[in-house]
């Protein structure tokens, strides 16, 4: 896959109007505007793509990072260097700590 993607610019470069027609728009084509004076054809809006395809992307970066912590975390758990703790543990320590903080303060 990456050789093909590789030779993907000399391939444009000897042939490039194979190209131009996946990559122009149907409003900038002379013979698309020929037919739709015939037929009543509305266009493709392709104005929002760029922001929907950018809010997919960062979300499956995110996923992504969500998911090799996670992994990370797992390895950590298994070899003995990080625990799990309960939910109710966890929010009694921070109700502890809280108290502790008050009462130091004081």
């Amino acid at each position: 896959m990456r050789a093909v993607a590789l030779k993907y610019p000399d391939l444009v470069a000897r042939c490039p109007m194979r190209i131009q027609a996946v990559l122009t728009k149907y409003s900038s084509l002379k013979s698309f505007h020929a037919v739709s004076l015939q037929y009543k054809y509305n266009t493709i809006s392709y104005d929002n793509a760029r922001t929907y395809t950018s809010a997919l992307r960062d979300a499956f970066l995110d996923y992504q990072n969500i998911s090799k912590n996670l992994s990370v975390l797992a390895l950590d758990i298994n070899a003995g260097t990080q625990k799990l703790i309960s939910h109710e543990k966890l929010e009694e320590s921070k109700l502890c700590s809280y108290w502790m903080k008050v009462m130091v303060n004081d």
